[in-house]
């Protein structure tokens, strides 16, 4: 969390907590606050308000006298006064905003569409103006200047130097004028103050002239305001450092989705003051009367036109809550138009924030859609170790525990021994939004399955770039493993029918899951000695990646790596469609006899602890092999096993690996299986 701005400029406090709260209208996100450095090129996010830096930090030094410091604690005090005033108004407006009707309620007339208002008193709106006003000249140039000026040495010829010729008295003069502009009532007399000239420059002039005005203005159609450290925007022509003219035609974000303007009714004084006090100023009458505030309704344009003026300004800091509305902000402002740092910084943002929309939708779909929620353990799961304990083609495997919470507390619950399944970046690059879409389907068909011998989905975790899922670990590992080292003596024609009955679940299950890659290595053994089918969807997310990757070579290769791993198990109709490559390199369609062809490869495994084509050491040669119409057992060493049960075994295998339109159906393989354990262990085997 960013525990502070590191600004010259000054963030109040309320706006942190208005745009961290539901108050106000059309309130989408709420309770979080994303902060970019451009500094750092770094993108935080937050939920709890960040400290802020004193508003007068800057007229602190070090030795200074008692008057000094009792100057600037007088300041601090006026201004948190009036702060704690216009955070109470602006909170009140809120809620009025809140209890208009909607914009397009039936009845409402065309020219009252989109403007409505509300009512405060003058005293109230007089406050307000004193607060804006002072806040846009406390984060202006002009500001920083007279700061800077206080500790320089001046011309004697400069009026006010010559009245207060030394610095720690200028200090006080400067700190003693913004007092009694924050301090001044409307209706005060304030014939004998005398006012700095800055402060009469950017401050009293337009309250004392009666030329502001503030209206209101409500994003539309989900769309939100941006902000940065300054806290404004200013609608008239800005500098690329963000200085401008000293017009006051501003607005002020203060939720994501409203934003307060200070517009002048005529031109700013072109140049600045050099007297130190006013002239019998004009006294505003006291009054109690009630002023209307025009409430706008902002078109998507209008907002994006002031998301792109807050981006022009070269802010350090961007704070926003709506991730679309910065990219699109971003992909609105012209290149050309943005500082040679600043270009590159917001691409990188850019970026960054459409694949956290993209993950962040994920995660709602998954956490909301169905009957069955998919559970988020971000916060749950420990890993074991630093680094993965198992790599394969396209996916890392970490181990660690998780803990399920008892009655929405952490701790006290079961401890599990989980596996944590990560797709590797690679596999998402260039094309994030349509693989995490693929990937979505597939996690929540994976959470919705419910069978013996398929792998659970404990729930998925985030990470920073993508999304994890999470599976029991099984000590006993895959039932390749487990049948060469652990239990050579394994019921293997129970594992067999295990993994035929899930497949066969799989295949019949609505809508149909074909798994498409089928290996021993996929197939895992729990601490019970039975078989959980694990890794299926994967393929999918594959023919994906290669039928939406902007680079056919690269969606090729990958392509090509994958299926080039699973050569042995592959059907031979899809190794011929990959060989004659008439899809324009797209992967070839994975289909039910596949799964099944696969399968009796798996099978070819348990019966012999050999690979399929074990003769053959490389892809290409099992490529030529299959389009030869050799069968995966060619070469295994078969002698004494083709009469009774394991003949039968074999029998079926060879019809698993026919033509594919002859191939029998999983739920027939399984029936198979089924038949044979019911005759052993009815002694008839």
């Amino acid at each position: 969390m960013l525990e502070v701005l590191d600004s010259r400029h000054y963030f109040p406090q309320f706006l942190w907590k208005f745009f961290l709260s539901n108050i106000g209208p059309r309130w989408q996100k709420g309770y979080r606050v994303h902060i970019y450095d451009i500094f750092t090129d770094t993108l935080h996010e937050t939920r709890r308000i960040p400290q802020t830096k004193s508003v007068f930090t800057a007229f602190h030094a070090p030795n200074l006298a008692d008057e000094c410091l009792a100057a600037i604690k007088q300041a601090e005090d006026s201004f948190a006064r009036l702060e704690a005033s216009a955070e109470h108004i602006l909170a009140t407006l809120l809620r009025k905003l809140s209890a208009l009707p909607p914009d397009s309620e039936p009845g409402t007339s065309e020219t009252n569409r989109h403007r409505r208002t509300v009512t405060m008193e003058a005293r109230d709106e007089h406050a307000l103006l004193k607060y804006l006003v002072f806040l846009r000249f406390r984060n202006s140039e002009q500001y920083h200047e007279t700061v800077l000026n206080l500790g320089q040495k001046a011309s004697q010829n400069h009026l006010w130097i010559r009245l207060i010729p030394r610095g720690p008295l200028r200090r006080r003069a400067v700190l003693r004028s913004i007092c009694a502009f924050l301090d001044h009532e409307l209706g005060d007399d304030v014939h004998a103050v005398q006012f700095f000239a800055d402060i009469e420059e950017h401050c009293w002039r337009v309250i004392r002239e009666g030329r502001a005005e503030i209206s209101v203005g409500i994003a539309s159609e989900a769309q939100e305001f941006l902000s940065t450290e300054r806290c404004y925007g200013n609608l008239d022509e800005v500098d690329p450092d963000g200085s401008c003219d000293g017009s006051y035609h501003l607005f002020f974000p203060i939720t994501p989705s409203v934003a307060v303007y200070l517009v002048t009714t005529a031109p700013d004084i072109p140049q600045r003051s050099a007297n130190l006090h006013t002239s019998s100023p004009r006294i505003p009458s006291m009054s109690t009367r009630l002023v209307t505030i025009e409430c706008d309704t902002e078109s998507v344009p209008d907002v994006h036109i002031r998301n792109t003026i807050l981006l022009l300004t070269s802010p350090r800091y961007i704070l926003f809550s709506s991730l679309p509305s910065l990219v699109t902000a971003i992909t609105v402002t012209p290149s050309t138009s943005l500082s040679s740092p600043l270009s590159p910084s917001l691409v990188r943002l850019k970026t960054t924030c459409r694949e956290k929309h993209i993950r962040e939708g994920l995660m709602k779909t998954l956490l909301v859609k169905g009957d069955v929620p998919v559970t988020d353990l971000t916060e749950e799961v420990k890993l074991y170790g630093d680094c993965a304990v198992e790599h394969g083609s396209f996916a890392d495997i970490w181990k660690g525990e998780w803990v399920e919470k008892m009655g929405g507390f952490a701790g006290g619950g079961t401890k599990r021994i989980i596996a944590m399944k990560v797709l590797r970046q690679f596999m998402i690059d260039n094309v994030k939004e349509k693989v995490l879409k693929r990937l979505k389907d597939e996690v929540m068909t994976w959470h919705r399955l419910r069978h013996p011998h398929i792998a659970p989905l404990y729930g998925i975790v985030q990470l920073p770039h993508h999304l994890a899922m999470v599976s029991p670990w099984c000590n006993n590992g895959t039932v390749v493993s487990y049948l060469r080292d652990k239990n050579p003596d394994a019921d293997r024609i129970s594992l067999m029918m295990q993994i035929a009955s899930g497949v066969a679940y799989l295949h019949n299950f609505k809508p149909v899951v074909i798994h498409g890659d089928l290996k021993g290595n996929n197939i895992l053994i729990d601490d019970k000695g039975n078989a959980l089918i694990t890794d299926f969807g994967v393929s999918n997310v594959i023919e994906d990646f290669s039928s939406s990757s902007s680079s056919g070579s690269g969606a090729s290769t990958l392509a090509a790596s994958f299926f080039g791993g699973a050569t042995r198990w592959m059907a031979p109709e899809l190794v011929l469609a990959l060989v004659e490559d008439e899809d324009g390199g797209k992967t070839p369609e994975l289909t039910k006899p596949s799964d099944v062809y696969a399968f009796a490869s798996v099978c070819l495994e348990i019966m012999t602890g050999q690979l399929p084509y074990p003769t053959r050491t490389n892809a290409h040669a099992v490529t030529i092999d299959k389009m030869r119409g050799v069968k995966p057992s060619s070469g295994v060493q078969r002698s004494g096993q083709d009469s009774g049960v394991q003949g039968e075994i074999w029998k079926m295998m060879d019809r698993c690996w026919d033509e594919w339109f002859v191939r029998p159906n999983m739920s027939e393989v399984r029936d198979f299986f089924e038949g044979l354990a019911k005759r052993r262990s009815g002694g008839c085997v």
